[in-house]
């Protein structure tokens, strides 16, 4: 059982590889191909001959330009030949951003509204439109750049049309959107896995004796399935952050605020959902736990000075990347601790290294992204596939020693409660039935049916042991195959047998017509035939009775028929007692 169910568990992880890849190859399919739309113009570079107006003196600058921060800087530069519909398209965080063409203003964009409270969440682009009438003529841009840690930063300026651009840029970040593809479906993969450890957990209970290997195997059923659904939300908040760093929804739908906004609870709830991943994985990590109280605690203070208006919610995105970078830090420690102490092959080593080195670059990336100014989100992508295909491996490997304890235990928990040479239910499983049916009131329709094999003593006296183990074994197919889809059936002693199940005496007749006719048509691997006593007791005849006493009374009925048997036989039964 271990074996196949280890096999159909690496089967499993191999259906799921060939599913992602299939992702990527639907997506570079799809982004080379069908994103192909000739009409929406050419792209022309327009980052080449701009100048920086200052005190009414031109000076000549190079892109990327590093602005000052809290001060208004203006641009300038002529505008060639215009067609309709072209703007004038820039990447840059700002505040306010005003364009003027020989002194008229033709643009205007600052801050928007968020609830009842002004944000700058939506200010990742300036697109500025122009008409021919543009054509040959200066245009003067006045950017208030957005208050941040580090400096803003004006990399490149597109003359081309809104559409075109945002399909150019998804073309261009095709890598990113296959590395996206592999996250989420990692987190899908994920999220399915613990519905299905929920699903296969409801209303069952695990034995707290014995029987069961781990004592807190239900607490390791939920803990996996949260862990699982940890990895799901990080997968899918990473994902979708790393889409929308580059807000291109945004540009085709006008929609800047909203990816914008998206693009910010992404980026805050990230070093939450890491930490409480890396809780549930190494659950005796204290830092990790004070790292999620403390990355929550940011992200909601955040939201409330942010209501309040003391703050931009852009503001305080350096303490989220510094709470990221720290938690990233310890899980290089934790890295580190594992590999140390990590007992096994070279390629677990191995593995833990990588994933160890990902995170290291990651780390190292988002200092440089926050206090360079640069922008890798190749390289911040890559590291979380990294990390949530390793979390997934580590969380599957998990469940499946967590399923092979729980066969384990179940294959335990059949033996205990089965009678060995009969397959049928033990006498401790009968004892279990029984009390947990004295706690409950008389049932209408329980019925108490005593069984008792004829002749067993004599089989194994003249016969041998063989021959007596025959007899049962044969009386205990029968009796499962006529009463087992009625009841439950027990051998609850040498030749005594018990069914206890639900109907009417109707029914119990029938059935026990049933029984001895096949009883009769019996025979043995040593040319026996097989005779059975049955006495039987309806509660609704006996409501007054408790089950205990219902079981009495089925005794006695049965040992009535005993003795009518070896009475037409002929026999004393104290001789020769069965």
């Amino acid at each position: 059982m271990g074996l196949l169910l280890k096999n159909n568990f690496y089967r499993l992880l191999a259906f799921f590889a060939a599913i992602f890849f299939l992702a990527a190859v639907f997506s570079t399919f799809f982004f080379r191909h069908d994103l192909e739309i000739p009409s929406m113009g050419e792209e022309t570079d327009f980052s080449e001959g701009w100048a920086v107006l200052e005190d009414g003196t031109e000076s000549a600058i190079t892109l990327p330009y590093s602005l000052p921060r809290s001060q208004t800087v203006t641009f300038v530069k002529e505008l060639p030949e215009v067609d309709e519909h072209l703007s004038l398209i820039i990447r840059m965080h700002y505040e306010e951003v005003n364009a003027y063409v020989d002194g008229e203003r033709i643009y205007h964009a600052g801050t928007a509204k968020l609830f009842w409270q002004e944000t700058t969440l939506g200010n990742s682009y300036i697109i500025i439109p122009l008409s021919s009438q543009h054509s040959g003529k200066t245009i003067t841009i006045e950017v208030n750049p957005r208050e941040y840690l580090t400096t803003t930063r004006l990399k490149q300026v597109a003359l081309t049309t809104v559409a075109g651009y945002a399909m150019r840029l998804l073309k261009k970040l095709t890598p990113y959107m296959i590395l996206c593809d592999f996250i989420f479906m990692v987190s899908i993969v994920s999220g399915i896995t613990c519905f299905v450890i929920l699903l296969a957990g409801m209303g069952k209970k695990v034995p707290k004796d014995d029987l069961a290997e781990d004592e807190n195997y239900e607490e390791t059923r939920r803990r996996l399935a949260l862990n699982f659904f940890h990895l799901f939300c990080f997968g899918t908040v990473t994902a979708l952050y790393i889409v929308t760093e580059y807000h291109i929804l945004g540009l085709v739908y006008n929609q800047l605020l909203f990816s914008g906004m998206v693009c910010y609870v992404c980026i805050s709830i990230i070093p939450a959902l890491f930490a409480a991943l890396m809780i549930g994985i190494f659950q005796d990590n204290r830092a990790m736990k004070i790292l999620f109280f403390v990355s929550l605690s940011n992200y909601m203070i955040q939201l409330l000075l942010f209501f309040l208006g003391v703050i931009d919610l852009p503001q305080g995105l350096f303490i989220t990347q510094a709470l990221m970078v720290v938690v990233i830090i310890n899980m290089v420690v934790i890295g580190v601790k594992a590999i140390i102490h990590t007992e096994g092959s070279r390629f677990k080593i191995a593995q833990k290294m990588v994933l160890l080195i990902a995170m290291t670059i990651f780390a190292a990336d988002a200092l440089v992204r926050y206090f360079r100014g640069k922008n890798w989100m190749f390289i911040v992508a890559f590291a979380m596939l990294f990390f949530v295909v390793f979390v997934l491996q580590t969380l599957m490997e998990e469940l499946y020693k967590h399923i092979q304890r729980g066969i384990k235990g179940e294959e335990m928990r059949v033996h205990a409660y089965t009678d060995d040479l009969t397959g049928l239910k033990n006498r401790r499983a009968y004892d279990e039935e029984m009390n947990s049916l004295e706690e409950l009131p008389p049932q209408e329709e329980l019925i108490y049916l005593m069984m008792d094999v004829n002749g067993l003593k004599k089989a194994n006296d003249i016969k041998g042991h063989a021959a007596g183990d025959d007899l049962l074994v044969g009386a205990a197919g029968l009796i499962s195959e006529v009463f087992g889809k009625f009841g439950n059936c027990y051998r609850t002693g040498g030749d005594e047998f018990v069914v206890i199940a639900h109907g009417t005496r109707s029914e119990v007749e029938d059935l026990t017509r049933i029984f001895l006719s096949k009883m009769e048509k019996w025979r043995g691997r040593f040319d026996q035939i097989l005779s059975v006593s049955i006495g039987g007791a309806l509660q609704e005849e006996h409501m007054e009775l408790s089950i205990d006493e219902l079981a009495k009374l089925a005794d006695r009925n049965m040992y009535l028929a005993k003795k009518s048997y070896y009475e037409k036989k002929g026999q004393d039964r104290r001789k020769s007692r069965s």
